[in-house]
């Protein structure tokens, strides 16, 4: 069932639901939210939950161009010698 859908569709996402929504692995989803690098709240030793909201704003800012690569650092374009 997709999460997304229906009038009671909840805000929160369990992983698997967070992964299916974001076309993911759920251990992707858990490596990044260990590393502090994913919007998940911890819900007691374990468990995670996922704000779909949270997910959509993370996904928009972590898009970037094709053929481009998070370790690439941006172009820097010479100056033409004025004061900046």
């Amino acid at each position: 069932m997709d999460p997304s859908t229906g009038p009671s569709a909840s805000p929160w996402l369990t992983t698997a639901q967070a992964a299916e929504y974001l076309q993911t692995s759920e251990a992707f989803l858990r490596r990044a939210a260990h590393a502090g690098r994913a919007p998940a709240y911890k819900i007691g030793a374990r468990q995670w939950r996922w704000k779909r909201a949270d997910l959509d704003v993370w996904l928009e800012a972590s898009q970037q161009p094709a053929g481009t690569s998070h370790h690439q650092r941006p172009r820097v374009l010479p100056s033409n010698g004025a004061a900046a």
